[in-house]
């Protein structure tokens, strides 16, 4: 890093600001090395520097989230004057659409819906 040096505690621990992490993850990106050389090359140990990616990680997952529209919406049914058929077309994000051709169908929609909410509230959480 060729900023200020780090400054370190009695036990020799790494005291730094989370500006001088970030700047330290970026030039790290930037670098081309493995892990290991960057950390020598910085004069930290490289647990240190996996720390600090896991805890950049975490903290841009949770902004992620906390800045995520949730996927799911309610809309009104209104209803209109029945047809020659009876059937219900659903339009999902992302353009799919799920067609139902009999009241049967409904259960196995909703367990479906119900899959992919829950897929999505996951898919969140593995950041």
């Amino acid at each position: 890093m060729a900023s200020a040096p780090l400054k370190r505690d009695v036990r020799s621990r790494v005291r730094s600001t989370p500006a001088q992490r970030q700047a330290a993850l970026e030039a790290y990106a930037r670098s081309g090395l493995s892990g290991p050389q960057f950390a020598r090359s910085a004069g930290i140990k490289y647990q240190t520097l996996v720390t600090w990616r896991r805890q950049a990680k975490t903290s841009t997952c949770v902004a992620a989230q906390a800045n995520s529209h949730p996927t799911v919406a309610f809309l009104e049914a209104v209803p209109i004057p029945p047809l020659s058929s009876t059937s219900l077309d659903l339009l999902l994000p992302g353009g799919a659409r799920l067609h139902l051709s009999c009241p049967s169908q409904m259960p196995l929609a909703a367990a479906l819906l119900r899959q992919l909410e829950l897929k999505h509230s996951l898919d969140l959480h593995s950041c």
